[in-house]
């Protein structure tokens, strides 16, 4: 059986001497000449960029958005707008208001005028009046 090519002198498995400390320091040394150096350059590429933006002009959209699209755009409270659609358009069937005034054009709620087309009947095509004239609505 072949030994191995390390030589087991009855101690652990660990090195017996320090590391060296100059080692140490001067990586310390090197990481914080090397952040210098990064912050440094930061410095001057952020001047050099001001230089080439003119100061009227901003660089970001979000100081001076673009304008809104054209119509029509997305609802911003769809909920409250549809609420308020709703109320709109039971006002107008069940409450009398004005759709012509120069013309004399009244709306009337919905049930007085599905009360008043039971009473008069329905025009057909022929000029003939459907249903009886003479019936009440229930």
């Amino acid at each position: 059986m072949a030994e191995h090519s390390q030589s087991h002198n009855g101690a652990g498995g660990h090195e017996h001497r320090d590391t060296d400390a100059r080692i140490i320091v001067y990586s310390a040394l090197g990481l914080v000449v090397a952040m210098v150096l990064v912050c440094l350059f930061v410095v001057a590429l952020f001047k050099g960029m001001q230089q080439v933006i003119p100061a009227d002009r901003s660089a970001s959209r979000l100081v001076n958005p673009t304008p809104l699209p054209p119509a029509p755009r997305l609802q911003e409270h769809p909920a409250i707008e549809y609420r308020e659609l709703r109320r709109r358009e039971d006002d107008a069937l069940n409450h009398y208001g004005w759709v012509d005034q120069k013309a004399g054009v009244v709306r009337i709620p919905i049930d007085k005028a599905i009360d008043i087309m039971a009473q008069r009947g329905f025009p057909t095509r022929s000029g003939q009046v459907t249903g009886n004239a003479n019936s009440t609505s229930k």
